[in-house]
This record gives structure tokens, sequence and C-alpha cells, in this order.
């Protein structure tokens, strides 16, 4: 996923910062358990301070995506379609 400008808000205030959909880049500042990331709550798994350019980098949970398309409870193992032997019949 490409880099993207995000707006969290932190202790009532508007920080301005980078996502990639998993790592949250943004200035020194005291983070909680979880970020309110463009209205989405995210859990933090880890954050380091990056001492050249005063930055935090904070990698967040990835949020669960919907599944799309349901499943119809049949199994597909051992359907091979890759080598379509049963063409040759």
């Amino acid at each position: 996923m490409a880099w993207e400008k995000v707006v969290l808000k932190i202790n009532n205030q508007d920080v301005h910062g980078m996502f990639n959909g998993e790592q949250l880049d943004i200035p020194v500042c005291d983070i909680k358990d979880s970020i309110k990331v463009n209205g989405k709550v995210m859990q933090v798994v880890s954050s380091v301070i990056d001492t050249r350019d005063n930055i935090l980098k904070v990698k967040l949970a990835k949020a669960s995506e919907s599944k799309g398309e349901k499943s119809d409870g049949k199994s597909t193992e051992g359907w091979n379609t890759t080598n379509a032997w049963y063409r040759n019949l």
C-alpha cells in the first residue's frame, strides 16, 4: 500500500502523519494502546523513535477486512485447475 497523509486525534489535538496500512509516522508525542487513524481505531503493536528525524514510527495491527464472497460449503481440496489433466481425457 502506498503512503498517504492522515490526521490523528491525540490528546484533543490534530496530529498529521503518514500511513502505509501498517506503519504510521508521526511527530514524537505521547500515544496510548490504540490510535484513531482517519476515524478508524487501530491497535498499537509497537513504537520506536527515529532520532535522526525526531519521528515516532508506530506499527499498527492490520484491521480485519471483510471476506467478500461467502463459502458454498463445498471442499476445494484436491481440485487442481492448473494442470488441467482432465481436459485430455
